[in-house]
């Protein structure tokens, strides 16, 4: 992943269209593309506004254990950048050394099935006042899901 710092952070003009020439107030939203020409299974395109930055992937190499973003996959979340609205041209796509970019690979664990319920260790131990709700396996679907998730929790919680 490619985090960018949001306040520095140019749009592209064309992606801005004619009300917007100068990048203040940019609204950003969250974009996922999993499907050609800009993103594929196994090469998915996201911008998600996190806080001070806007995050842009991804990748999907499973099995994979590197822990440094690669060259070849820098030069996609740079055209992933590009893709979704961003003036790549005034980043050094080469380097890590620019104070606005952080690079960053996140492991994401996937199960054949996905564990999402409360923990049956805690059912037994009736002294604990808490209880240990489980959601992973989800894969790079984490953030998608996640609503999807706390609402099952809830469910499940009450009921």
């Amino acid at each position: 992943m490619l985090m960018l710092d949001r306040a520095s952070c140019q749009r592209r003009p064309e992606v801005l269209g004619n009300n917007n020439n100068n990048n203040e107030n940019t609204q950003d939203a969250i974009i996922t593309v999993s499907e050609p020409p800009w993103g594929s299974d196994s090469h998915p395109a996201y911008l998600i506004p996190r806080g001070d930055c806007i995050v842009v992937g991804g990748t999907v190499l499973k099995g994979d254990e590197e822990t440094a973003v690669r060259k070849e996959e820098r030069q996609k979340l740079w055209q992933n950048a590009h893709h979704l609205g961003i003036d790549t041209g005034l980043y050094n796509h080469e380097s890590s050394n620019d104070d606005r970019v952080q690079e960053w690979v996140g492991f994401r664990p996937l199960r054949n099935t996905v564990r999402c319920g409360f923990d049956n260790d805690n059912d037994n131990n009736q002294s604990s006042a808490a209880r240990v709700f489980h959601s992973y396996g989800h894969g790079g679907s984490g953030w998608t899901v996640h609503v999807g998730v706390a609402k099952e929790c809830v469910r499940q919680f009450l009921g």
